[in-house]
């Protein structure tokens, strides 16, 4: 998903996005990524799965770009819930 022209790409691994027509053909390369400014409007929901295991996949920088550019968050740890 990309927010802004330039800026890096944000890649949680769910996104849910409802109102929005998605393109005729998602399998072309330009059809891949979310852009937020061609769609108008943020993925409504994003889940991100963690683990309680020290790893480094999502830095806490794109972490928190995450979710100031989304409507929607959950975080969890598995086993936690």
């Amino acid at each position: 998903m990309f927010a802004v022209p330039k800026d890096p790409a944000i890649v949680p691994d769910v996104m849910l996005n409802v109102g929005v027509e998605p393109p005729e053909d998602c399998l072309a390369k330009e059809n891949r990524s979310y852009f937020i400014w061609n769609f108008g409007k943020p993925p409504g929901v994003v889940i991100e799965i963690v683990s309680n295991k020290i790893g480094g996949k999502t830095p806490r920088s794109s972490s928190s770009t995450l979710k100031s550019r989304c409507l929607t968050t959950l975080s969890t740890i598995p086993g936690s819930v």
